[in-house]
């Protein structure tokens, strides 16, 4: 039963996030405001940046911003859990499930807001990592 309403907390959150990117996307017509050409030409260039920040046209799995969106995750569902269960008194299932749907929405508001810059850097990939963060802030925080 545990797992089944800790999936169903996980399963929501990004399914109603996704829908609300799904949601901005047809609203703005789904295309970027700039030209593939304009996109790269605002690329900066600098030995001390690793690619896979804003303005990038590098998404991959192993970039530091999916690694920050994976901590994140995990410290926000940590931090939210202790908040809600140990200075609040709240059960242990409701503060569980409060954490990980907080979580859930504060990336996917996020991934709206970065869809809504100039040029967009939102990614499915970084809803992913706040996922992996999420189940990884579930078994080390909320156990």
């Amino acid at each position: 039963m545990r797992v089944r309403s800790l999936w169903r907390a996980i399963t929501s959150g990004l399914l109603f996030g996704s829908l609300g990117i799904l949601a901005n996307a047809s609203l703005t017509g789904g295309e970027p405001s700039l030209s593939p050409r304009q996109l790269t030409s605002l690329r900066l260039e600098s030995p001390l940046r690793e690619p896979g920040w804003a303005g990038d046209n590098v998404d991959s799995w192993w970039t530091r911003d999916k690694r920050l969106h994976l901590a994140i995750s995990a410290g926000m569902v940590g931090f939210s859990f202790h908040l809600l269960h140990h200075r609040w008194h709240c059960e242990v299932e409701e503060s569980r499930r409060l954490a990980i749907s907080v979580t859930a929405l504060v990336g996917a508001i996020k991934e709206v807001s970065d869809k809504r810059k100039t040029p967009p850097t939102s990614s499915f990939k970084d809803l992913v990592a706040d996922g992996v963060g999420i189940l990884l802030g579930i078994f080390l925080f909320t156990r």
